[in-house]
This record gives structure tokens, sequence and C-alpha cells, in this order.
């Protein structure tokens, strides 16, 4: 009897065992599918928003093709707060801010660079995406004239070929905000708005030659 007794509380233990076990792993498989779902998502954002991108393709409106293409690289990532585009100035080798993501901020106000200065600047010349971490221990950061309002950066080159166009940046109040997989995706971003810039001067130069003949 007692044996018998001894064996029905070790069954039940064990079977209890066992179903907090199966109850973990469904926590767990839960958990699992819906980081899937967020995967997902986060694919079918990315494909609207290169999309997006790629009908530029056929747009020679300078001024569309960078908004844009900061709309859409602020779509795919999330964890930014703020994007904005840079253009060189060939006459003058500056690098100027020309869109900005946010209503508030003025171009005017945003700080202008020389090709290997600052993290754009570095950028630029390098022709290599640079993700900051945090901007307050890069010494190649240059802080502008207002209060600083990010710590994360990351910055690609626009370009095609060898020419460099300008720079292509994110801005996140967080530290360390910027995954790998933001750095590919930035680059993808910024090599198409590459493309569409290209084919937007070369109409405006056919354009000028048609009208003026020369």
């Amino acid at each position: 009897m007692e044996t018998t007794v001894k064996d029905e509380l070790r069954t039940r233990t064990q079977l209890l065992g066992e179903l907090a076990t199966m109850r973990q792993d469904m926590v767990e498989m839960r958990q699992q599918v819906i980081e899937l779902e967020g995967l997902l998502r986060g694919y079918k954002r990315t494909e609207e928003a290169l999309t997006r991108l790629l009908m530029l393709m056929g747009t020679y409106d300078l001024k569309v093709i960078l908004q844009q293409a900061v709309k859409s690289v602020l779509e795919i990532a999330r964890t930014a707060d703020r994007g904005s585009l840079q253009l060189l100035e060939q006459s003058h080798q500056i690098l100027r801010t020309v869109v900005v993501s946010d209503a508030n901020d003025q171009l005017t106000d945003v700080i202008s660079f020389q090709p290997g200065v600052g993290i754009a600047g570095h950028v630029l010349v390098s022709g290599q995406t640079i993700n900051v971490p945090d901007v307050l221990r890069d010494k190649r950061f240059v802080p502008g004239k207002f209060p600083l309002r990010f710590r994360s950066l990351l910055v690609a080159p626009v370009m095609i070929k060898s020419r460099r166009l300008g720079t292509l940046s994110l801005s996140s109040a967080q530290i360390g905000a910027f995954s790998l997989t933001d750095e590919l995706l930035i680059k993808l971003v910024a090599d198409q708005t590459a493309v569409a810039l290209e084919n937007a001067q070369l109409f405006a130069s056919r354009r000028l030659v048609h009208q003026t003949g020369v």
C-alpha cells in the first residue's frame, strides 16, 4: 500500500514537471511566433519602401527624389529618430544638408562639412558606411551650434561608381541604435538614390542642351 502511494506521488510529480516544461515550451514558441511576425512586418515594410524608391527611376524631379530617399530609409530603420541627406557642392567642395525629416529643423541651422571633416565628411571621402554607436565618444564627430539631440549616427555614401554625390544619414537618441542590418539597408537606399540622382542630372543636362542648342 505504501509503495503504491509513493508510486502515485512520483507519477504526479513527473506529470507536473512535464506540464511545466510543456508550458514553458509553449511560452517560448509563442515568443518565437511574435518575433517572426515582427520580422515579416519588417520585411514587408522594407519591400514597400524600396519599391517606392525604385519607382523614382522614372522621376526627374530632384526635390522629390531627395525627399523620398529620406522617407524610405526612415521607414526601414525603425530605431532612427531623424534622417537627412547631404549633397556635395562640386564648385565649393562643401557637403551641405539639403533634406531633413524633422519639419522643426531648419536647413540653415544644419552644419555643413568639407570632405574629410565630421562623420559625413569621412564617409564621403572613404566611400564607406560608418555606424557610430555614440557620437560623444568618436573624435571624428563635429558638434553643431545647437544642443545635441542624438547619440547614435549612421551615415552611408551616396555615390555611383567612383563619383561621390553626397551622404545619407540617420540619427537616434539611443546609444548603439543601429545594427549591421541597418547598415546594409541604408547603403541599399543610398545606392538607389545615387542612380536616381544621376538620371535626374543627365535629364536636366540634356534638356538644357536641347533648349540652348549648345
